[in-house]
C-alpha cells in the first residue's frame, strides 16, 4: 500500500491526504466548513447547520427561572416552555432570527406547509429536513432534499467521492480518482 502525503491550505481550511484518504479540517476560518449529510445525523448544543440559504444553531435551554424569588416577589412573563432544545436562525451579520422549540414531534423546515417555512428561498425543498428529540438525543434528518442539508464540521473529516462541501458561499464537490480510491 502506498501512502501519499499532500496538503493545501486555503484561507483557514486544510485539505490533506493521509493514509490514502482525503481529509478536510477547518483551521480557525471565519465561516467554517459544512458537509452535506445523508439521512440523519445527531446534533449537539452549539452545532450549526445550513438549509438552503438559511443558517441555524441548536441551542440547549437551561431550566426555567423561578417565578418567585427569595423575598416572595412574583415575576410575570410568558409561560416556560416544556422543551430543552430550540433551533435559532442566524441572520447575516450574526444577529438572531426566528426561534422554534424542538420537541419529540419532528420540527420540519421547508418551503411551505412546515413548522419553519422559507417560501422565497429557491434552494429549499417543499419539506427539506426535520429536527426531533429522541430520548436525550437531537436528530437532524435530510428529507431527500434536492440541494441537501449541511452541518458545520467540528474536527477533521475524511472525505469520500461525491461529498459536497460549503466553504463560505462556495459549493465544492469531491471527485476522487486514482489507485487509492
Amino acid at each position: 500500500m502506498v501512502t501519499y502525503s499532500l496538503s493545501a491550505r486555503f484561507l483557514g481550511y486544510l485539505f490533506f491526504i493521509e493514509d490514502n484518504a482525503f481529509h478536510v479540517r477547518d483551521e480557525a476560518s471565519l465561516n467554517g466548513v459544512y458537509i452535506r449529510i445523508h439521512g440523519e445525523m445527531e446534533l449537539e448544543a452549539g452545532d450549526r447547520f445550513m438549509v438552503g440559504e438559511q443558517l441555524f444553531e441548536l441551542v440547549h435551554i437551561k431550566s426555567a427561572a423561578q417565578t418567585v424569588d427569595d423575598e416572595l416577589t412574583h415575576f410575570f412573563g410568558s409561560a416556560a416552555q416544556n422543551a430543552q432544545w430550540r433551533i435559532q436562525q442566524i441572520l447575516d451579520g450574526g444577529q438572531d432570527g426566528l426561534s422554534r422549540y424542538v420537541r419529540t414531534n419532528p420540527l420540519s423546515i421547508g418551503r411551505g406547509g412546515c413548522e419553519i417555512d422559507f417560501p422565497t428561498d429557491r434552494f429549499i425543498s417543499g419539506r427539506h429536513c426535520f429536527v426531533e428529540v429522541r430520548d436525550t438525543r437531537v436528530i437532524l434528518t435530510d428529507d431527500g432534499s434536492r440541494n441537501g442539508t449541511y452541518v458545520k464540521l467540528k474536527s477533521t473529516h475524511q472525505l469520500s467521492d461525491g461529498d459536497h462541501l460549503f466553504i463560505g458561499k462556495q459549493l465544492l464537490r469531491v471527485e476522487l480518482s486514482g489507485e487509492g480510491r
